[in-house]
């Protein structure tokens, strides 16, 4: 919770269910990556690479994403955490 992973090489990682609340991951590379059930809320995902990445069931509540944010992969629609509700996000 809240760690400093700014630009860090997480590609491939197997990251499931983790806690990364707060975390600062600016810049980080999690191309394939799986963070199905990780605890993304209010984590800083700005000019993060999430292409292919698995985020089924994440928690992106307040989560910062912006213009650099990539995100793509096998499921052009998710189910994230916003809200205390599971919810379909679809991506484009």
């Amino acid at each position: 919770q809240g760690a400093n992973l700014q630009g860090a090489n997480l590609r491939h990682a197997g990251i499931r269910g983790a806690n990364l609340q707060g975390a600062n991951l600016r810049g980080a590379n999690l191309q394939y990556a799986n963070l199905q059930d990780a605890n993304l809320q209010d984590a800083d995902l700005r000019c993060v690479d999430l292409r292919d990445a698995s985020l089924r069931n994440a928690n992106l509540e307040g989560a910062k994403i912006d213009a650099n944010t990539h995100i793509n992969g096998y499921y052009w629609a998710i189910r994230v955490v916003l809200g205390g509700r599971r919810v379909l996000v679809k991506l484009q």
